[in-house]
């Protein structure tokens, strides 16, 4: 009977295997790779978030997602040079020129041939993960500037409940000065005092007078 293989068994064995499909880890979902600085990372990670704030679980989701991005193309560029600069010392050996500035030209010329296919891989990688991070980034400004406006709707609409309450301090509370026969109506008499008896008075040009008998004998 053929034994089937139940894989690795150590925990070292374990981890090795989780990362068989890794290659350069651009593409997977790793982010962290072992040759990466766990640490730089973590400082990286925190730089974006003190420099966008974010606010909501959405808003949190996309500054990591643009960090990421960013470490990745960060990544890319430095596994890039590598590959060439490896690329040219290996072809150095074949370049027999007593100037080594020239010898060098030349050996980084005979390495960029040799890996091309890597290097057009690599810029292919480099496009999917720049459109990842711009989309991500435009969307993370869209929902900061959606929140901050709803934010500022609520504190005017605060502002203007607070302020009506103020309008009743303008109203004036002083009750208005009465005329005078109000007030002699609306005043207290003493108990001494007796009340005044007023004449009328006639206007100059109002006196009656008694009219006329006509006294003339009848016929």
């Amino acid at each position: 009977m053929k034994s089937h293989s139940t894989g690795p068994r150590t925990q070292q064995g374990k981890q090795r295997s989780s990362l068989n499909a890794l290659r350069h880890g651009l593409t997977g979902q790793t982010v962290v790779i072992p040759s990466d600085d766990r640490q730089a990372y973590d400082q990286f990670i925190r730089n974006f978030y003190s420099d966008y704030q974010p606010r909501t679980a959405i808003e949190r989701q996309l500054v990591q997602t643009v960090a990421d991005c960013s470490w990745r193309l960060n990544r890319l560029r430095a596994q890039e040079q590598t590959l060439l600069t490896l690329g040219t010392i290996e072809m150095e050996s074949q370049i027999n020129n007593p100037d080594d500035r020239c010898a060098t030209a030349c050996a980084s010329g005979l390495a960029f041939e040799k890996h091309a296919k890597t290097l057009g891989n690599l810029t292919l990688y480099e496009q999917r993960i720049s459109r990842n991070f711009d989309r991500a980034l435009k969307q993370l400004k869209q929902e900061q500037a959606e929140r901050k406006a709803a934010e500022e709707h609520q504190l005017s609409r605060a502002g203007t409940m607070n302020s009506k309450p103020s309008a009743l301090k303008h109203f004036p509370t002083t009750r208005p000065p009465t005329s005078s026969f109000f007030r002699m109506t609306l005043s207290t008499p003493t108990p001494d005092a007796k009340p005044a008896i007023t004449t009328p008075t006639r206007p100059p040009n109002c006196v009656s007078k008694p009219p006329r008998l006509d006294l003339r004998p009848l016929s």
